[in-house]
């Protein structure tokens, strides 16, 4: 059943891509660490302005937005110049470009994969681990400040999965990059996608559909005073699960990564969604 809900997830990825990469034309090969211009069109104007990311789909993972490029657009652009940092990843042939309108918004037209050139970054084993789900919210992560969160996430990697001090150690760390703003960006909750953790005393955090059609709803309360949730089982000492589990896969990344590691410091819950 697992196996059969990832490659549906993928499936649905995979055709979003394709019926919507019309809107967003990038080159076949692009250079990194030089400005390369973009064409982006048939946005919904009334939404003013979009967000444009970078997406790697490297083999077995589902397309996924790692870090914006450009913050912000007015949706009357057309055309735009990005530059991908040289120590983003590998050069390969697996990224795309993502773009999401308004910004922020969890529905992103792609483009269709292109090859990177010139690249000089190693995709490092905490990275690995997560076998897709984003190393921090894409939305909070310029791409130029990636390679700086990915060092951070090595750094203490592999304590940073399985002890709080470390993973806080290395959220800390994360956010004293240059640009990196906190997770997540609503004042609403205060949640993580991928591994990496963020505190709260009370965390609330809509989990996107991957196994189910239907969105569900995890309430999180402290530690100690149990867990309530919508159509999801959570044992009462959720808060002992290891911070190793993520969104796996194709799955994950089709989800926009949405599902993962809910964890904190300082005594708050924790919950784990395995897919």
């Amino acid at each position: 059943m697992l196996f059969s809900s990832r490659n549906v997830a993928l499936a649905a990825s995979t055709l979003a891509a394709a019926t919507e990469a019309a809107n967003v034309v990038v080159a076949n090969a692009v250079a990194a660490g030089v400005a390369t211009t973009i064409a982006v069109n048939g946005l919904d104007a009334s939404s003013g302005s979009f967000r444009t990311y970078l997406a790697t789909t490297p083999s077995g993972w589902g397309t996924g937005v790692s870090c914006y490029l450009v913050n912000s657009t007015s949706t009357s652009t057309t055309t735009l110049s990005i530059t991908i940092p040289v120590s983003i990843g590998p050069s390969g042939s697996y990224y795309s470009i993502g773009i999401a309108s308004p910004p922020g918004s969890s529905s992103y037209t792609y483009s269709p994969t292109f090859s990177l050139t010139g690249a000089s970054g190693n995709i490092s084993a905490y990275e690995a681990h997560l076998n897709g789900s984003p190393l921090w919210n894409a939305d909070d992560m310029p791409c130029a400040a990636y390679d700086c969160a990915r060092q951070c996430a090595q750094k203490y990697y592999p304590a940073d999965t399985t002890d709080a001090g470390a993973a806080s150690d290395m959220t800390t760390c994360i956010k004293a990059c240059p640009g990196v703003t906190p997770q997540p960006t609503s004042t609403s909750s205060s949640s993580s996608t991928g591994g990496v953790a963020a505190a709260a005393s009370t965390q609330t955090k809509t989990l996107g559909p991957v196994h189910a059609t239907t969105m569900t709803t995890v309430t999180l309360t402290p530690t100690g005073t149990g867990t309530t949730a919508t159509g999801l089982a959570l044992p009462t000492d959720v808060a002992a699960a290891p911070a190793s589990a993520s969104a796996t896969g194709a799955a994950g990344r089709a989800a926009g990564a949405a599902a993962g590691l809910l964890t904190a410091a300082g005594g708050a819950a924790a919950a784990v969604l395995l897919l």
